[in-house]
C-alpha cells in the first residue's frame, strides 16, 4: 500500500461548504438581522444578537445542538464568511445571551421561519382532493436523569418534555414547535396553539386546510362563545387476535380510533385522509435525531424554547434545500421519494469540502473537480437571492 505524506496546507479549506446556502437563506430570505438589531441595545463592543442567532442556527444545520460545538468554529474563517458574521461568539456568550434574552429572541426566529417560507417560495403540496394537510401532534423528548426546568413525566413513561409541533403540506414544513413541560396535558393550551398556527398557515397558503390531530358516525352539537356548531366523529374499531409476531392472543385486543371532522365524505375516505397524519412521526424523528435536539442543551425552560424556535428555522431551510436540490433530474442517484430526510441533506449538501479563495475584493468557493453536486449548489445559491 502506498503511504501518504501528511502535511498541512496554507489554503483556507472547509468541510462544511453547505453553510454558504444557510447564510444566503438567513440573510436574503429573512429579516433576522434587522429584527435582532431592534431589541434591547447592547454595549458597543458586544456581539450582536443576529450573530448569536445565525451562529446557532448554522450549528443546528450541521446536526450540532450543544453550545460547546461553537468552539470548533471560532477560528474558522469560512464559518464567519458564509454567515456574514463580523464575530463568532464563544460558548459562554452563546449560552448567556440566550438565557438573558430568551423572551425577545424566540419571536424573531419564529417570524424568520414564516418569512423564509414566503421569500423562498417553498412549494406546498396538497392532498389529492386539493386540501392542504396541517398536522399537529405532541412528541415526547426524553431528557431523563436531568434537573432541567420543566422536565417531568411524559405520557410515554419517560422524564422529559412534550413539545407540540405543526407541519404544513405533504413536505412537512414546520410552522411551530412549542416547548411544553413533560406532564402538560396535550389539550392544555392547544386552542391557543391552533389559533397561532392557523394564522401562520394563512400567511403561507390560501388553500383549504385539513387539520389532522388522530366504522360508525357520531354527531355532536357544541356551543362556544355563543356560536353553535356541529361536529362529526368518524370511528374505526379493530379487533386483533394475533400480535405483531404472529402469536395468537388468549384475549383479543380491541382498539378504537376516532377523528373529529366537519368533512362530508364517506367514512372510508375520511379515514384515508386522516390516516396519513402518521407521517408526522417521521418529521418528529428528524428533529430528534437529525438535528439532535431531543436532549435539549440548557437547564432553563425559556432558553430551550428559543432553541426549538431555532431548530424550526433550521429544519425548514434544510427541508427546502432537500426539496429543491435533491429531488430533480440533476440530483445524485437515489431511490424515488416525495422528500429527502434532513440527514440526507446534511450528508449531500452541508458537509461538502471546498476551498475559500480571496481574489481581490471577491470570494470564490472552489469545489473539487469530482464533486457532482456543484451545479445543484450553484442553482440553490442563486434561488436564495430574494429580491
Amino acid at each position: 500500500m502506498q503511504r501518504f505524506i501528511i502535511s498541512q496546507s496554507e489554503a483556507d479549506l472547509t468541510s462544511h461548504a453547505g453553510l454558504g446556502l444557510i447564510g444566503r437563506a438567513l440573510n436574503e430570505c429573512t429579516n433576522l438581522a434587522a429584527d435582532a438589531k431592534a431589541i434591547s441595545p447592547l454595549r458597543s463592543d458586544a456581539i450582536g444578537h443576529a450573530n448569536i442567532l445565525s451562529s446557532y442556527v448554522a450549528l443546528l444545520c450541521l446536526g450540532k445542538s450543544d453550545f460547546e460545538a461553537i468552539n470548533g468554529f471560532r477560528e474558522d474563517p469560512y464559518f464567519a464568511t458564509a454567515l456574514d458574521l463580523d464575530q463568532v461568539p464563544s460558548e459562554g456568550t452563546l449560552r448567556q445571551r440566550m438565557d438573558g434574552f430568551a423572551e425577545q429572541l424566540k419571536p424573531i426566529l419564529e417570524d424568520a421561519t414564516i418569512a423564509f417560507l414566503l421569500r423562498s417560495e417553498a412549494q406546498l403540496t396538497p392532498l389529492a382532493n386539493r386540501w392542504m394537510p396541517l398536522d399537529c401532534d405532541v412528541t415526547p423528548f426524553d431528557n431523563s436523569h436531568t434537573n432541567k426546568e420543566g422536565v417531568s413525566r411524559t405520557y410515554k413513561g419517560v422524564d422529559g418534555y412534550a413539545p407540540m409541533a405543526a407541519y404544513l403540506g405533504q413536505e412537512g414544513y414546520c410552522l411551530e414547535l412549542e416547548l411544553r413541560a413533560g406532564s402538560q396535558h396535550c389539550q392544555n393550551g392547544t386552542s391557543q396553539f391552533l389559533q397561532r398556527v392557523l394564522e401562520r398557515a394563512r400567511q403561507v397558503t390560501a388553500a383549504p386546510l385539513l387539520l389532522r390531530i388522530a366504522l360508525f358516525d357520531w354527531y355532536e352539537t357544541r356551543t362556544y362563545n355563543g356560536y353553535t356548531y356541529s361536529l362529526r366523529r368518524v370511528m374505526r374499531v379493530v379487533e386483533r387476535t394475533l400480535d405483531q409476531h404472529g402469536q395468537q392472543l388468549l384475549v383479543p385486543e380491541v382498539t378504537i380510533e376516532g377523528w373529529w371532522t366537519n368533512l362530508t365524505f364517506d367514512e372510508a375516505t375520511i379515514i384515508a385522509l386522516y390516516a396519513d397524519h402518521a407521517t408526522s412521526e417521521q418529521f418528529h424523528s428528524e428533529f430528534k435525531t437529525d438535528l439532535d435536539i431531543e436532549r435539549l442543551p440548557s437547564g432553563k425552560f425559556a432558553t430551550n424554547a428559543v432553541i426549538l424556535a431555532g431548530a424550526q428555522l433550521a429544519y425548514n431551510i434544510l427541508r427546502w434545500i432537500g426539496q429543491n436540490g435533491l429531488l430533480g433530474p440533476d440530483a445524485p442517484p437515489r431511490h424515488r421519494a416525495k422528500r429527502r430526510r434532513i440527514r440526507t441533506v446534511m450528508q449531500e449538501l452541508m458537509y461538502l469540502a471546498a476551498r475559500l479563495i480571496h481574489t481581490g475584493r471577491r470570494l470564490k468557493l472552489a469545489f473539487g473537480s469530482g464533486c457532482r453536486v456543484v451545479p445543484i449548489f450553484r442553482r440553490l445559491y442563486e434561488q436564495l437571492a430574494w429580491t
